[in-house]
């Protein structure tokens, strides 16, 4: 974690995982402080009061999608972990922080509650502009009991109770043509499982029978007192099973086998405590061959890290598909192996390699070169320098990293990869001149963005020159420069270069990009340059529709010399349609 360069500690803080990063949320008085293995920056949750105070509590949701905060000003904001959208807020009225603040949800329900706990009060804040609050009291029950005392025979005779109890209590009792029924079917039920289930001297006896290593009578008695199978008959096995690793005068493989064929797939029972046992009794052979039992691989791969099997223990997690585990087991290898050896550990995994990659893009982008470097990896190392240039801040570094690229991509045999860095490389250094001589922004513009700045400030020959050094095609360098003269509105220089020489892409554009510009004057121009095909569209381009319009406006070549002399100009809009 970088240093936050905190004055004092902090009131609250909070641990928030997302996008597979785990970031801490602090606050220091009014300040909330959001860290994560690189940066340390200050936040303001959204809507939040300027009134609001200092924060003293906090609570994340269990699915870390959602985020309390609690200030000495009574005030609760609720929001979205990710500190972009505020959910609700409400003011208590108590200054004092709770002793506990949790969120209450429901799954795949949008109601949200925070429930706060104080020593004397259980407050649920909610999306709503009140609050539910519960008293919590504390009653004091003494030892000592008042016994309920019968009133005596020489009270007066009128007072309650001083009759015979059984006279003063017969009414609470029903008939006794009721009660015979009620007898005879409780006869015919037996005794019921509910109380032999809750007979404590009953549920006493399994673990004492248990710590004699009376397994089959232990087990008998949990048959009998109707317990369900994980609370009685598999907690037994699983005892048996761990006082049968401990057996020295059998191997691992029989003890392994004895365990399997009497457990199989009993539920709740968990191979790898019984593993975990075996190896504190120091049988790592027969934990491993334990492990082989356990369905659950996030299970497995704990217990084989402690037990040093590295390797084992990444292969187990390969096979599981979960991607978290196989990250606690690469980074767990990085940190126990040298270098050359983790490297050739990861090279004979490669779904691993590969995991360990994206994770050096976005972590360690040192280490990502090394493992080019070692795999001899010319294509993606020069991606590599090519990514590295853009973090570089002066223009010599930013040229370097590009030769770098191109020399690597040479050593790949990929000739269009280094050519087009070469050009980048020229591009930069052309663009650092112009900056220089103009004294205007043109670092890293594209090649066609540099261009059109240059026509647009009126340096036509620095353009010429990009367009005859780079190759640029003819059809894009005349789409570029009549689109920026047309922007510029240098109408005149625009036709100039219409007829320096044949246009490569016809004379419609310049009548659309003249209409664009709302100057059907310059438009009409080019209207009778355009090629018969396309000439009909371009009089309805430029309005010269009916005949009265092209003899005014001059417009030569109009639609009779294609065959539409006798067309109105409705009738010539519907043809175009």
């Amino acid at each position: 974690m970088p240093a936050a360069g905190l004055q004092k500690p902090p009131s609250c803080w909070a641990v928030l995982s997302q996008d597979r990063v785990t970031i801490v949320l602090l606050a220091v008085g009014q300040d909330l402080y959001l860290l994560d293995n690189t940066s340390c920056s200050v936040v303001t949750p959204p809507g939040m009061s300027p009134s609001a105070g200092a924060y003293l509590q906090m609570a994340v949701s269990f699915n870390y999608r959602c985020l309390a905060l609690f200030t000495d000003t009574g005030y609760i904001w609720m929001g979205l972990a990710t500190l972009k959208e505020k959910l609700c807020e409400f003011n208590c009225s108590l200054r004092a922080p709770p002793k506990q603040m949790v969120w209450c949800m429901r799954p795949r329900s949008r109601q949200r509650a925070v429930v706060m706990a104080w020593d004397r009060q259980l407050m649920v804040v909610g999306n709503s502009t009140e609050c539910i609050q519960y008293p919590l009291g504390r009653r004091d029950w003494g030892r000592s009991r008042r016994p309920a005392q019968a009133p005596r025979a020489a009270a007066a005779p009128s007072s309650p109770g001083c009759r015979c109890p059984q006279e003063r209590g017969a009414p609470q009792f029903p008939p006794s043509s009721e009660q015979r029924p009620l007898v005879r079917l409780a006869e015919l039920r037996g005794p019921s499982p509910a109380l032999l289930r809750g007979s404590p001297l009953s549920l006493r006896v399994p673990p004492r029978l248990v710590l004699r290593r009376l397994y089959p009578l232990a087990i008998r008695i949990c048959e009998y007192l109707r317990l369900s199978e994980i609370q009685g008959v598999s907690r037994i096995l699983a005892h048996w099973a761990c006082y049968k690793v401990q057996q020295k005068d059998k191997s691992d493989e029989e003890v392994a086998y004895a365990i399997n064929q009497k457990l199989g797939d009993t539920p709740g029972i968990s191979y790898s405590e019984i593993a975990a046992r075996a190896y504190d009794c120091g049988r790592t052979e027969l934990a491993i061959k334990l492990l082989e039992y356990e369905p659950r691989s996030g299970e497995q791969v704990p217990l084989l890290l402690k037990m040093k099997r590295s390797k084992l223990a990444l292969s187990k997690a390969i096979e599981s598909g979960d991607t978290d585990l196989v990250y606690t087991v690469v980074l767990h290898l990085k940190n126990e192996l040298n270098r050359g050896t983790f490297f050739m550990t990861l090279q004979n995994q490669p779904v691993a390699l590969s995991l360990y990659r994206q994770f050096c893009k976005h972590q360690e982008r040192e280490t990502l070169k090394d493992l080019y470097n070692q795999d001899d990896n010319h294509q993606e190392l020069g991606n590599f320098h090519v990514h590295s240039s853009y973090s570089e801040k002066r223009i010599e570094g930013r040229v370097a990293a590009l030769q770098n690229a191109v020399d690597e991509y040479y050593k790949a045999k990929n000739e269009f990869a280094a050519k087009a860095t070469e050009d980048q490389i020229k591009l930069l250094r052309l663009q650092r001149h112009l900056q220089e001589d103009f004294d205007k922004p043109y670092l890293d513009l594209s090649l066609h963005d540099t261009v059109s700045t240059l026509i647009l400030d009126g340096h036509h020959k620095k353009a010429e020159q990009l367009y005859r050094d780079f190759k640029i095609p003819d059809k894009r360098y005349w789409w570029l420069k009549i689109n920026a003269l047309a922007t510029r509105g240098d109408w005149e220089e625009m036709e100039k270069f219409s007829k320096s020489k044949k246009s490569p892409i016809g004379y419609l554009p310049f009548v659309e990009i003249a209409v664009k510009h709302h100057n059907r004057y310059e438009a009409k121009k080019y209207a009778p340059r355009v090629t018969p095909e396309q000439r009909v569209k371009a009089f309805i381009l430029v309005g010269c529709v009916g005949p009265g319009d092209r003899a005014g406006a001059g417009c030569r070549g109009a639609p009779e010399a294609v065959g539409f002399g006798g067309c109105g100009g409705n009738t010539m809009s519907l043809l175009l349609l």
